[in-house]
């Protein structure tokens, strides 16, 4: 607990610092309150540190201490600067007053967290691909040993320096953990604004979004067991509302640089800090004439980094980015260069593992020595997003995506209930789309559209619970925010006393109540770190081409969940299932961190 939690005071240090710089640069003033500009500053530091961090993974592994040079260079840029050092010392100001309360909450999160590792997923592929990062980088060809070794992601390369060796496989939930803890953060600063009826349209969205995600996270299958793992679905789920957020704060003008004194205006004093933002150190011609939409796209393009089904997110956001009047290219340039570079790292990346940029899609792969086969590739493809193939033939005169959708329907009473609440929240689209006039609210039908897309592309690839429910909550959340800030009388009235503002006795209690609980009956050393991961799989030594390799001994994952299965795990590197006979080392002087070749 001890370890995770010193982490993520450090890393949120790390991120909201090098965020700041960031933020500063795109549009600070887009985010007048202090409290969201600290969040979305340590969002933008996650994006910028992971997507770097996966650059480096090109040139060098991702040891603990090149995490540490990586963020001490990105701190350093952010710091010499005068406009991010004013920010901080205000940010600091407002964080160094309420330390009690994001200690309790980070308690709370170590509790959550301090369980051993059980998602398959996680003893599949995600503990190996951290240690590869850790060890070797991206290694070439790795698709080729194990086909998810190649999943590419900035958020694996984000956890790589911080689970070394030395500990021993206990930490790998250190980084979901984290982003647990920040929407617990966010929560808390938001809550007291709905409570106190002066909210904005946002604030009444992420509130009962991170209301809904932490419940979600915390309690229900199986994405309690995703978010105690280092699996990208964990974070995700975070992810996505917090780019529909900043989607909503962004679609209207900055009120901080109106002719009106900072204080004046109420809306500029955050509810903890009780007093105005300060723009002093903004160079406000730059900010007169920077684009806000620009932080919604910069957080939309990390998120596909992170996982690609979030390609819908990157989509919208695009769109959300460009779509505005004047269209001038000369300014739309910035953006697009932006979206680029974020988005980089990842292409180049899955080239060198698979010689595709998408991979596991097989769009635009490249014919390199060591890509897989094309069947190998349509193999994969159809096992990560090819769903309609996966419950056999249809009978005769039935069309097969609708046989898909029934036998997926009816396969479990989850699905039943994630099929039930896609209905409810495309019904609330619908609704909202005739309610809002697309002339003076724009906003509104943007991030309902970055729900609706991206529950149809889920729909279309897989559509597994855990992929779904941020695009659902998304139009839920929406549709029920949209209501309550319209008609703030129906609800807020009979619900909590506006004088509820300082919630910090509520968290303190909470806090320590579960975090006695959780330590009841945990042994001494878990109070350091959490126990290690499952692993009870049996590993066997095998060889192929002059490859030593330690693979489970019952082989690849087998169709029955039920089935017990051997799975890699913490098994040391390289650990794969059966390499095929046609993969040798590229460089057998450098070994197994030269990558492979598959033999034509």
């Amino acid at each position: 607990m001890l370890y995770f939690m010193v982490t993520w005071f450090l890393l949120a240090i790390v991120c909201c610092t090098i965020g700041t710089g960031l933020l500063t640069d795109l549009n600070l003033q887009a985010f007048p309150k202090l409290s969201d500009r600290a969040i979305v500053a340590t969002w933008l530091g996650v994006v910028l540190l992971s997507v770097t961090l996966l650059a480096i993974s090109l040139l060098l592994p991702l040891t603990p201490w090149v995490g540490l040079a990586v963020a001490g260079l990105w701190c350093s840029v952010s710091c010499l600067r005068q406009g991010p050092r004013s920010q901080l010392r205000q940010l600091g100001q407002l964080l160094r007053s309420k330390g009690w309360i994001w200690l309790g909450l980070a308690a709370i999160a170590a509790t959550v967290t301090n369980s051993p590792v059980v998602w398959h997923d996680t003893g599949y592929y995600h503990y190996s691909v951290l240690q590869w990062l850790g060890q070797y980088g991206s290694v070439p060809g790795i698709a080729l040993l194990f086909n998810n070794l190649a999943f590419t992601s900035a958020w694996f390369a984000l956890g790589a320096p911080l689970n070394p060796a030395a500990l021993n496989a206990q930490a790998s939930a250190v980084t979901n953990g984290f982003i647990l803890w920040l929407g617990l953060c966010h929560a808390v600063l938001v809550w007291p604004r709905v409570w106190q009826r002066r909210g904005t349209l946002a604030d009444h969205f992420i509130a009962l979004y991170l209301l809904a995600a932490l419940l979600i996270a915390c309690f229900t299958s199986p994405l309690h067991s995703i978010t105690v793992s280092p699996s990208p679905d964990g974070m995700m789920l975070f992810f996505i509302g917090i780019v529909a957020w900043a989607m909503l704060q962004t679609a209207t003008p900055p009120l901080i640089v109106q002719s009106i004194a900072p204080a004046a205006d109420p809306l500029l004093i955050d509810p903890w800090a009780d007093r105005p933002s300060d723009p002093s150190g903004v160079d406000r011609a730059k900010v007169d004439h920077s684009d806000p939409r620009l932080v919604a796209l910069v957080l939309a393009a990390g998120t596909v980094t992170m996982k690609l089904t979030a390609l819908p997110v990157l989509a919208i956001g695009l769109m959300f980015y460009l779509w505005q009047r004047p269209f001038r290219w000369a300014d739309r340039w910035v953006g697009l260069a932006a979206m680029v570079a974020v988005v980089l790292p990842l292409l180049s990346a899955s080239l060198v593992t698979s010689g595709c940029p998408l991979y596991p899609s097989s769009l635009l792969c490249l014919d390199v020595p060591w890509s897989p086969t094309a069947q190998k590739l349509t193999q994969v493809a159809q096992g990560t997003h090819g769903w309609t193939t996966w419950y056999g033939p249809p009978p005769t005169g039935v069309h097969p995506w609708l046989w898909a959708l029934w036998n997926w329907v009816m396969s479990s009473p989850k699905e039943q209930m994630t099929a039930l609440s896609i209905v409810l929240a495309l019904v609330g689209a619908v609704y909202l789309w005739k309610r809002t006039d697309p002339k003076s609210v724009r906003s509104e039908l943007w991030v309902s559209a970055l729900g609706v897309v991206g529950i149809a592309f889920i729909m279309a690839t897989s559509p597994f619970f855990r992929f779904s429910v941020p695009y659902i909550l998304v139009l839920l959340a929406l549709v029920s925010a949209v209501w309550l800030h319209r008609w703030p009388g129906r609800f807020w009235q009979m619900a909590f006393p506006p004088n509820l503002s300082n919630p910090a006795p509520i968290v303190l209690f909470i806090a320590a109540f579960v975090t006695t609980i959780g330590l009841k009956n945990a042994a001494g050393w878990q109070i350091l770190l959490p126990p290690q991961m499952k692993n009870d799989s049996q590993i066997v030594v095998r060889q192929m081409n002059g490859i030593l390799y330690f693979a489970p001994k019952s082989g690849d994952i087998i169709e029955d969940p039920n089935q017990q299965k051997d799975m890699c795990w913490a098994a040391p590197l390289p650990c794969a299932y059966e390499i095929p006979k046609d993969v040798y080392l590229r460089d057998p002087q450098q070994g197994i961190g030269g990558g492979f070749v598959r033999r034509r």
